[in-house]
């Protein structure tokens, strides 16, 4: 009853999401159309999906995209506020041999192929006709043969850009009820992008993070229901609410990519797996 009555009484303005228009992919040289295709179509079918923000298609502008005048006056017309665009550079496959014990305690030689995807995505303000943000991502794959390392480099660039939309498009809201059970009741729902699952952070009016609220049910446009992840964190998010103290939610950023290109600046990929292998070898050696 308690969160039926909340759920009514539960704002009911204007839908907080941003509408996006995705322009596409521009390849570089050492891209073939291919490529640029399959890319385009992963992108363009995760952001029709992306319950965070509004999508329209560039083809149902009615405008020639290479006019930037008219592109901009459907753009207006259609109340987007960005545009995203992707610059892939190149999808390029290399050759590494290793050795390894064989079967006779010898050493033998096999090959691995290195995939590798280039590419910038880019936002821009429809208003301000600015760059607002560009991100470069290389996200790399180890196959057995060339073919398969391309394709797997590709595969995943629409979860690279759906992991820098929630990020750049996070939610906020206020933290309207809480109970001992640790379950609580948040001011923002399905007309502001909240999904099942998603993970907010909970802050005082200090912007200290209290703890960290799992979204386990969206229930109105704007209202969901979420539990706090641990007991110690209800105990401090009780006595502030308790204390009329204002908390304010956010969605907590997503990480990045495994082989962004950021963390391939700090080592070779060759370690990467070296280190991976190890941690799991170790894992199991607990368990002996």
């Amino acid at each position: 009853m308690i969160i039926m009555l909340v759920w009514q009484l539960s704002p009911l303005g204007a839908a907080t999401k941003h509408t996006i228009c995705y322009l596409g992919v521009t390849n570089g040289d050492a891209v073939t159309g291919g490529q640029c295709q399959r890319v385009n179509g992963m992108v363009a079918r995760m952001l029709s999906h992306l319950e965070r923000v509004k999508y329209v298609d560039v083809s149902a502008l009615g405008a020639d995209p290479g006019n930037k005048e008219a592109l901009n006056a459907a753009l207006t017309s259609k109340g987007v506020t960005y545009t995203v665009a992707l610059r892939l550079d190149s999808v390029v496959t290399k050759e590494k041999r290793y050795t390894r014990k064989n079967r006779d305690g010898g050493q033998e030689e096999y090959s691995r192929y290195e995939g590798r995807t280039n590419f910038d995505v880019v936002f821009t303000s429809v208003k301000s006709g600015r760059t607002t943000t560009k991100h470069a991502y290389t996200l790399v794959t180890m196959q057995e043969d060339s073919e398969k390392a391309a394709l797997g480099a590709m595969d995943g660039v629409d979860e690279a850009v759906k992991t820098f939309m929630l990020n750049f498009f996070a939610i906020q809201g206020k933290l309207k009820l809480i109970d001992h059970e640790k379950t609580a009741l948040i001011d923002v729902g399905s007309q502001d992008g909240v999904e099942k699952g998603d993970d907010f952070g909970v802050y005082n009016s200090k912007g200290d993070e209290l703890g960290k609220l799992d979204c386990k049910e969206v229930l109105g446009r704007h209202a969901a229901q979420g539990t706090i992840n641990r007991n110690k964190k209800v105990k401090a998010i009780l006595a502030a609410f308790d204390n009329g103290e204002e908390l304010t939610v956010k969605t907590l950023r997503k990480s990045e990519p495994i082989f962004s290109q950021s963390m391939l600046r700090s080592g070779s990929l060759e370690k990467a797996y070296d280190d991976a292998k190890s941690l799991i070898k170790g894992i199991g050696s607990l368990f002996k």
